[in-house]
């Protein structure tokens, strides 16, 4: 019986478990997405616009119903008369269509609100896409860039947000009267927490801001928001968080989905390894390492030669053609031995697919005794003789040849 083989397939049979248990997790993992009958290309819509200004965003909406029936999508906004879009969109299934949503405002600020999308198969709310919309002045002389301490966080109700603030003077104006609002809202608008301070501007300023959450903050997402408001100029900068149950603690989707991965690949990893700790070709390796072995050995011969004529000759042209000759001559003679050694894989090969193991050790025991072949290599590819290389810069004398720029090429 082919033992090696057997492994072989054993391993096989193992990775190809593993893969299917991967397929059915990451099945059951995006189960709930697949039973939607719909679904959208964005998580959120996020616009910037000055006042006055329109923006067009656009939403790709798919229908993921299997059958033939036509559905109506419906289209709820509730950012009142801020965002003008499609209200229904009907789609065959697995048909897709953009729509687009077009934002505009009378005043300066940020507002938020919802975008909900459901269907008609059961008049329920499917997809809710969060928006928020920064609407600032005409002439905005202070600008503002928010970000969450530490980044992508996620906060208990009554726990105290950090944020890292930056003011930027855009109109050189070094004054000490400008006015920062904070909000805390949700995507129904409501205002939850705020806050408000004067400030010294100096061409930028950054800073840290500190503000507490409710204690009874349910659930879900939010938004942080600020407001620079000097004369008519008014800036404004907003980011998303999250708000999560104290009891409840769990790493979104995408990282659950990362670790997953990674786990899965430290499993094969060490499967790898396994495999060629402990069921590794023993006699393939016994036949690499003559190999490996022969090559040494050949380049300890090439050396001591080297060194043993080198002392002999004399002037530097002599030296460069000499190394020139023995670089020609082990190049040649490695090659030959990696020559041999690949035919001998090869039998090898050919006698480990019959499964015959003990013609392989036999055939091993054959090449290890005779070794590679050094006479074919001394008679194929001599070493350079210090005579003869005496002997080729006279002849090259004889002819006329100005060794001096021979010296130089070589």
């Amino acid at each position: 019986m082919n033992i090696n083989k057997s492994v072989n397939q054993k391993f096989i049979y193992l990775i190809i478990i593993f893969v299917i248990i991967l397929i059915i997790t990451l099945g059951i993992f995006y189960k709930k997405s697949y039973e939607k009958g719909v679904e959208v290309n964005v998580l959120s819509l996020k616009s910037s616009i000055i006042l006055g200004e329109k923006y067009i965003g656009e939403v790709k909406i798919k229908n993921k119903e299997l059958g033939v029936k036509k559905v109506s999508f419906q289209i709820i906004g509730d950012l009142k008369d801020l965002a003008e879009f499609e209200k229904v969109i009907k789609l065959n299934p697995k048909e897709e269509k953009n729509f687009k949503v077009t934002f505009n405002s009378d005043s300066a600020g940020v507002f938020i609100g919802k975008l909900l999308i459901s269907y008609d198969k059961e008049s329920k709310e499917v997809i809710s896409i969060p928006i928020i919309l920064e609407v600032q002045s005409r002439s905005v002389w202070f600008d503002s860039n928010i970000n969450l301490f530490p980044f992508g966080g996620n906060y208990l109700p009554g726990e105290k947000i950090t944020s890292e603030v930056k003011i930027f003077d855009l109109a050189d104006t070094n004054v000490d009267d400008v006015q920062i609002i904070y909000y805390i809202k949700d995507f129904e608008g409501n205002t939850l927490v705020s806050d408000k301070e004067n400030i010294v501007i100096d061409d930028k300023f950054e800073y840290s801001k500190s503000l507490n959450l409710p204690g009874n903050l349910k659930v879900g997402s939010y938004v942080l928001m600020n407001i620079v408001n000097y004369k008519v100029s008014v800036g404004t900068s907003s980011i998303i968080f999250n708000v999560v149950s104290q009891k409840k603690k769990t790493l979104d989707d995408f990282l659950i989905l990362v670790f997953f991965f990674f786990g899965f690949l430290v499993v094969l990893s060490l499967l790898f390894f396994t495999y060629f700790l402990f069921y590794r070709d023993k006699l393939l390796k016994e036949l690499h390492g003559q190999y490996k072995k022969e090559l040494v050995r050949e380049k300890e011969l090439i050396r001591l030669r080297e060194t043993r004529d080198y002392r002999k000759l004399k002037g530097p042209l002599e030296k460069k053609i000499y190394k020139r000759e023995i670089k020609k001559v082990e190049k040649s003679r490695l090659k030959k031995i990696k020559d041999i050694y690949k035919e001998r894989l090869k039998k090898y090969k050919k006698i480990k697919k019959k499964g015959d193991k003990a013609r392989l050790k036999e055939q091993l025991k054959q090449w290890k005794a005779k070794g590679y072949d050094t006479r074919v290599l001394e008679r194929d590819f001599k070493m350079p003789n210090v005579n003869e290389i005496r002997k080729k810069i006279k002849q090259w004398k004889a002819k006329g040849y100005d060794t001096n720029i021979l010296e130089k090429k070589l």
